[in-house]
């Protein structure tokens, strides 16, 4: 066996953590802190103007309020003119005032849905109107006047529709397909 001999000299020196780096660890902290500090008054500025948007915002918010209860003030004194103004309206304009309030109150989402699924394919609608008595007038064309006849009678009692009557009916002689038109009036149900 050989003998191995130990030498001291080459072995590296033993120093404590950071004692040869405490210089840099020095400065390392004062620019962390430096960091934090910027970082802390960038916050500091950030938080101030979104307090200030916040009142600017509120502000704003009041004011607008402040309108609004303006503007529905003066609506309801507005309409409290109108309404004793009201019967001071001619009766001529009071008959044509119900009668366009006649034809909005129509029930047209029920008329729509009705028409929408009777109607035929060989059966075009080509004018809807109400009256504005309970009375929708009804332009229908197809290519045979049985089967316009055919469709108002299927109409008839349907949904909102009550009676149906018949008001007049053309044949175009140019036409080659011979197109019927037939006008007729379903009378809707009471209360619909």
């Amino acid at each position: 066996m050989k003998d191995h001999a130990i030498r001291f000299e080459a072995t590296p020196s033993l120093r404590m953590w950071g004692h040869a780096g405490l210089q840099r660890r020095q400065s390392m902290l004062w620019l962390i802190l430096l960091v934090a500090l910027t970082l802390a008054g960038w916050a500091t500025v950030e938080s101030w103007r979104a307090l200030e948007r916040l009142r600017a915002l509120s502000d704003t918010e009041s004011a607008l309020q402040a309108q609004i209860a303006d503007a529905a003030t003066r609506s309801s004194r507005e309409v409290a003119g109108t309404t004793d103004s009201a019967s001071e309206l001619p009766p001529d304009s009071r008959k044509g005032i119900n009668r366009v309030i006649q034809r909005l109150n129509t029930p047209w989402p029920q008329v729509f849905a009705t028409i929408e699924q009777r109607t035929p394919p060989h059966v075009a609608i080509l004018r809807l109107e109400p009256d504005g008595h309970g009375v929708l007038t009804i332009e229908a064309e197809s290519t045979s006047i049985d089967h316009v006849i055919a469709y108002a009678g299927d109409l008839a009692h349907q949904g909102v529709f009550g009676d149906v009557s018949y008001r007049r009916h053309s044949t175009n002689d140019q036409d080659p397909n011979r197109p019927v038109r037939l006008t007729f009036q379903l009378k809707l149900k009471e209360g619909s």
